[in-house]
């Protein structure tokens, strides 16, 4: 179920597919095609979690392990984009990574909002903490709100008044033959 879950997102799945080539129809599993046309992102993918691994294992401490790969992933990221490397590969095991995200955090989140609301004992101090946030919800909601009605306004003022688009318009073309 997890394995099927994580490939569900992405281009990959263990299923064949068909290739019609110079021989005729074969199949070829997606995760080997993969592999196949991408081995070098893989490569470089492979030595730079063993590099955390073996980093980890020195009891090097987390904060400087995600700077650190922070700090070699934009590396890499340069120079794939320089030199033209296809990272499907990398970009497949990224995708990968933050399903198992999702499916890990998710859950838990979920799981932790329900336990701290059904810890609460006096029914007072429940209903405290849901008006606030029904008020900050809709406070936000109605920023949010403010914010796209006044950027569309803004937009569609400077689409209709501007000279090209009055030149152009049909409204503009119809309302001045009916004078």
């Amino acid at each position: 179920m997890t394995v099927s879950f994580i490939l569900s997102s992405m281009s990959l799945s263990i299923k064949p597919r068909k290739q019609v080539g110079k021989e005729g129809i074969r199949l070829e599993n997606n995760l080997i095609h993969a592999i196949q046309t991408n081995w070098v992102s893989l490569l470089v993918s492979v030595v730079i979690i063993t590099f955390l691994y073996f980093l980890a294992k020195k009891r090097v401490s987390f904060g400087n392990r995600v700077l650190l790969a922070l700090g070699l992933g934009l590396v890499v990221g340069i120079l794939f984009n320089t030199l033209k490397l296809d990272a499907t590969s990398v970009k497949t095991m990224g995708t990968m990574y933050v399903n198992l995200i999702k499916m890990l955090v998710m859950p838990l989140v979920v799981f932790l909002v329900i336990t701290s609301i059904t810890s609460i004992s006096k029914l007072g101090h429940l209903r405290k903490i849901g008006v606030k946030t029904i008020s900050l919800f809709l406070i936000t909601t109605g920023i949010a709100a403010l914010i796209g009605l006044l950027v569309a306004l803004h937009l569609i003022q400077d689409l209709v008044f501007s000279r090209h688009f009055l030149k152009t318009s049909k409204l503009v073309i119809f309302l001045s033959s009916r004078r």
